[in-house]
């Protein structure tokens, strides 16, 4: 009986050994968590104020705490897209696809990466994945059209733009782009509506000035395209003033 006791007293300690084993580990995790979450935010605003430099050294220790954050590798990677170097960021959207291939940011950014590398064919292939997986994603339908414009597939593209205008009414880029696949097919004049509304959205938009008074100009509409021209030269865009030396002279 007392050999019996003395058990049941070893087997109680042991798992009072156990439980408190586990509950440190449990410790350990959670304040590992709590550290990748502060330097992830750290990174997110360094991001924000664009210190890319800074938000990689954060996104590192990020991963480094927790190897499997895939929104840490989407960070890094867009932050090193920043810096222009779409190589070693394709690679961080390829490690967040690996760890969670139902990422559709992940499958967004790596065709963003794969378009800024023109390789347009598999950027399109990256963006239909992330339609795949969120058919209300704009911006994969925005950056699908700008590879279908690349590749000469106005058509296309002019639907893509379409797409991403019918989920996102004030998305200035989407008429902008669509805008200029018009202009590219010679329909001036729906290329200048939407090159209105671009301006109406984004007044700041000197790309947008300059289109229109290019879309102005070869529909014979030289002096309103010159006003345009100028108000693109104000607001710091450098072909607009090339242009007019050149046509307007």
């Amino acid at each position: 009986m007392k050999y019996l006791k003395l058990l049941t007293r070893k087997a109680k300690e042991y798992a009072l050994l156990k439980e408190k084993e586990k509950s440190e580990k449990m410790q350990q995790g959670e304040q590992k968590d709590f550290q990748g979450l502060e330097y992830y935010k750290q990174g997110k605003s360094k991001f924000e104020n664009k210190d890319y430099k800074g938000a990689i050294r954060d996104f590192d220790k990020v991963i480094e705490i927790d190897p499997k954050f895939t929104k840490a590798y989407c960070s890094r990677g867009s932050a090193k897209a920043f810096l222009q170097d779409y190589t070693n960021a394709l690679k961080d959207f390829e490690k967040a696809i690996e760890i969670n291939p139902n990422n559709e940011e992940a499958w967004h950014c790596s065709g963003l990466a794969k378009f800024n590398l023109n390789d347009c064919n598999s950027a399109i292939q990256d963006f239909n994945k992330a339609i795949e997986l969120n058919p209300f994603y704009s911006d994969a339908y925005l950056g699908r059209g700008m590879a279908k414009t690349n590749l000469n597939d106005k058509i296309g593209a002019i639907q893509d733009f379409t797409k991403t205008i019918e989920i996102m009414p004030k998305e200035a880029m989407a008429y902008l782009n669509r805008g200029l696949a018009k202009t590219d097919l010679h329909n001036y004049t729906d290329a200048i509506l939407d090159f209105n509304i671009t301006i109406l959205i984004d007044p700041q938009n000197a790309v947008a000035y300059y289109l229109r008074g290019l879309a102005k100009f070869n529909m014979g509409n030289k002096n309103d395209a010159l006003l345009d021209m100028n108000k693109s030269v104000k607001l710091g865009f450098s072909e607009a003033d090339n242009f007019i030396k050149e046509y307007c002279k």
